[in-house]
């Protein structure tokens, strides 16, 4: 009887051994995606920054241009890239747009500052659909007073 016990704890310890590394996160399965947005600009300051990455892979961002300007972005997990600019952004030195939270849904929360430099939150829907927001009791002041970011953290809307 001790050398079945015996012969089946040994069996039992080569078939945990045998099922563990199935168990373990497969970590160095994972792989770093290096990729810039189209027009992203070169220069000190410049260049491509991922935010925000929902669980479907998306990534939501911004870019800053030759021309300090900002954009947003998003890029699917197949590699396209989609840039946008919410409606009202300025065009100027450091004016424009910028994704900083993205819902399990799709949705982009942000902000853009406007010609007047100016800073709005917005939402931008899967489908393109801009929602601009002011962050209740806030005055009208200068960027970077106000930020979209915050709105996706729980995947909800702030009341608009």
């Amino acid at each position: 009887m001790k050398r079945i016990s015996i012969l089946l704890l040994i069996l039992l310890i080569c078939l945990v051994m045998a099922a563990w590394p199935q168990a373990q996160p497969q970590w160095w399965q994972q792989k770093i995606i290096t990729f810039d947005a189209p027009g992203a600009g070169t220069g000190a300051g410049q260049g491509t920054q991922p935010n925000a990455v929902n669980s479907a892979g998306v990534v939501a961002g911004w870019y800053l241009d030759d021309n300090n300007v900002w954009y947003g972005f998003l890029r699917t997990p197949d590699g396209k890239i989609i840039t946008f600019s919410a409606p009202g952004a300025g065009t100027g030195t450091y004016q424009g747009s910028g994704g900083w939270g993205i819902t399990p849904a799709g949705e982009i929360t942000g902000d853009y500052v406007d010609v007047n430099c100016v800073e709005h939150g917005f939402i931008r829907k899967p489908h393109g659909e801009f929602i601009e927001f002011e962050a209740r009791g806030r005055a009208q002041l200068p960027a970077p007073a106000q930020t979209g970011f915050g709105a996706a953290r729980k995947g909800q809307h702030p009341e608009i």
